[in-house]
C-alpha cells in the first residue's frame, strides 16, 4: 500500500487529521513510536488532551512490543475504543443450570455416567466401524475390565498414533488416514 493509500486509510478510519495520521504512518514504519509520541501526536488534533501521558503509556505497554506500539497494537487500541463508546451494550445469557437461590452453577446428575458413554461408543465402533477402528474399539473395550475406562481410553488415545499392522508412530495425517 503507498504512502498517501495508508494515511488516507488512516484518517478515514481513526477519524484523525492528516498530520496525525502522516506521523504515525512514520512512526510505524521506522519502529520507534513509544508512548511519548504516541501521547504527541494524539493530543495533536484538539485544544483539549485526548489522552494523558500515563494512558499513552499504558497503551504502548499493553498495546504494543517492546514499549513501541505498532500498527496492528495501535488498530486494536482504537478499536477496543471505539467498542467502549458504542450504543451497544453487553448482553448476558443466563446459564441453564443457575440456581437463583445460591447463585451457583448445579448441573444435574445425568442418568448415563460419561464412562457408560464411552464404552456405548466402543460398542458401536466394533460392531459398526471399518477394519481399523473395529479392531482399536475391540482392543480398548477388552482393556477396560483390566485397567478401567479412563486409562483404557489413554492408551487408545497412544495407540491411534501407532501402525495398526507394523506398530511404527503415525504422523497426525497418516493417523486420520487410518481412524478418520
Amino acid at each position: 500500500m503507498n504512502s498517501i493509500t495508508e494515511i488516507k486509510r488512516l484518517m478515514n478510519d481513526w477519524k484523525i487529521s492528516y498530520k496525525q495520521a502522516n506521523l504515525f504512518k512514520i512512526g510505524f514504519e521506522n519502529e520507534n513510536l513509544d508512548y511519548q509520541k504516541f501521547y504527541k501526536i494524539m493530543n495533536l488534533k484538539d485544544d483539549y488532551e485526548v489522552i494523558d501521558l500515563v494512558v499513552a503509556e499504558d497503551v504502548v505497554k499493553n498495546y504494543g512490543l517492546n514499549n513501541v506500539l505498532h500498527l496492528s497494537g495501535f488498530e486494536e487500541y482504537m478499536n477496543d475504543c471505539l467498542s467502549e463508546q458504542s450504543e451497544l451494550e453487553r448482553t448476558f445469557t443466563e446459564h441453564p443450570y443457575l440456581n437463583h437461590e445460591t447463585n451457583e452453577i448445579e448441573i444435574p446428575e445425568s442418568e448415563v455416567s460419561t464412562n457408560d458413554i464411552f464404552v456405548d461408543l466402543l460398542k458401536n465402533c466394533k460392531n459398526n466401524g471399518d477394519e481399523a477402528n473395529s479392531k482399536m474399539a475391540k482392543e480398548t473395550l477388552s482393556k477396560i475390565q483390566v485397567i478401567g475406562v479412563e486409562k483404557s481410553m489413554e492408551e487408545m488415545a497412544v495407540n491411534c498414533f501407532r501402525h495398526p499392522e507394523t506398530g511404527k508412530p503415525l504422523s497426525y495425517s497418516e493417523m486420520r488416514s487410518f481412524y478418520g
